[in-house]
């Protein structure tokens, strides 16, 4: 019996959907569904599958539309064309608009067919833009589907907003809470840790042995690890030194599973000042970038650099330097600016220091005066007109 072929780019109908073919391997058909948001590619056993050719219907010129829908297609196809132009699937797929130096990361990422990176860099360089830009990368081109970030727990949070608002990547978090809530979701019997593609837990939590267990029977895609300097082996000053952290040996295993396939390390300290700890970090990576006794290791530079990608804050700057206009730094204005306080101000003033002399107070403190407040002071979020004053009472 003659089973039907499809080619590449083909309409079919399968399981009461739309779906465009990406493949046709033998028996298998990998398709991706067209009806709704979701991209993920699905595998079709063809002699086990009911597929039939469809094709997409045309629109109607009876129908009358809304206008303001026309405007929102309108728009959403000039901005497809635009991002549609970019080198990376990545840039057309998230609300990021990267720095030139926040593209390395991506690069060397996609010059290997197994990712396994350390992304070392300074303290606001972005190191969170960098890896959503890899992971996004990757689930665009159908290489991973199955996330999990481990993070310290008041991480957790904020890397679900970023993953969401950033690069629309919904991910859940893990927890003791927050199991007892999935579970109440889901089917009798369904495991949250292999039901969930995108999964954000703690450090902490991992390392429990019956957590730990759970997350090893699972396949991970890539498995992102936040803050890698708290999970590096400690320091071991001999060889007959026996040393001891769940959360480094949690690390071990699950870097040196067959059930994971990529990884990423992120922190902004690998460095301790032990190479052993240091040394760790990288042994993660399974990239033969160590040699040597687990002591006294040494560090094999050609292989490391093309798995560490670390900069500095004055190297962006040095390659900034000869264009200051597009360095991504704001110059910072120390120009102090006095001003006077209002009636109301200053009377809450005298009111604060006659308090702090009725509670015992030192009385060397003097009365109401000036209010001094530096402008250009890097801050977020102000919480009143003078978050960063000083109070002086004269």
């Amino acid at each position: 019996m003659n089973r039907p072929s499809f080619g590449p780019g083909a309409i079919i109908a399968a399981r009461n959907r739309l779906w465009r073919v990406d493949a046709h391997e033998g028996q298998v058909l990998l398709a991706t569904a067209i009806d709704a948001g979701e991209s993920r590619q699905r595998r079709f056993y063809i002699p086990h599958e009911v597929i039939r050719s469809a094709r997409l219907a045309r629109p109607s010129a009876d129908v009358v539309g809304f206008p303001a829908a026309q405007d929102l297609l309108l728009r959403a196809y000039r901005l497809s064309l635009l991002h549609g132009t970019a080198p990376l699937l990545s840039l057309q797929r998230s609300r990021v608009i990267p720095k030139d130096y926040q593209l390395v990361p991506v690069v060397m990422a996609l010059e290997t067919p197994r990712i396994r990176m350390l992304i070392a860099d300074d303290v606001g360089l972005g190191k969170t833009i960098e890896a959503g830009l890899i992971i996004t990368e990757l689930m665009a081109r159908q290489m991973a589907s199955r996330l999990l970030v481990i993070v310290p727990a008041n991480l957790r949070e904020q890397w679900r907003e970023a993953l969401d608002y950033f690069f629309h990547i919904s991910a859940r978090i893990i927890s003791t809470r927050h199991q007892r809530q999935m579970e109440r979701e889901l089917p009798a019997g369904s495991n949250p840790w292999s039901h969930y593609r995108c999964l954000i837990t703690s450090v902490d939590y991992a390392k429990q042995p019956a957590i730990r267990n759970q997350i090893l029977e699972q396949r991970w895609d890539m498995p992102l690890i936040d803050e890698a300097h708290q999970v590096a082996k400690p320091h071991q000053s001999g060889p007959d030194q026996r040393v001891r952290m769940d959360r480094w040996e949690l690390t071990e295993v699950l870097s040196s599973s067959q059930r994971v396939h990529h990884l990423l390390l992120l922190t902004a300290t690998p460095h301790n000042g032990y190479t052993d700890c240091f040394a760790s970090l990288l042994r993660m990576l399974y990239v033969d970038a160590v040699d040597g006794p687990v002591h006294m290791p040494r560090i094999v530079r050609r292989a490391a650099r093309r798995h560490v990608c670390q900069r500095r804050r004055q190297d962006v700057e040095e390659w900034f330097k000869g264009d200051p206009n597009r360095s991504p730094f704001p110059t910072r204005d120390q120009q102090e600016v006095i001003i006077a306080p209002s009636q109301y101000e200053a009377e809450a003033v005298r009111a604060v220091g006659g308090q702090r002399l009725r509670d015992g107070w030192p009385p060397g403190l003097p009365a109401a005066g000036v209010v001094r407040a530096r402008r250009g002071w890097p801050f977020e979020r102000p919480r009143t007109s003078l978050p960063l004053s000083t109070l002086q009472v004269g």
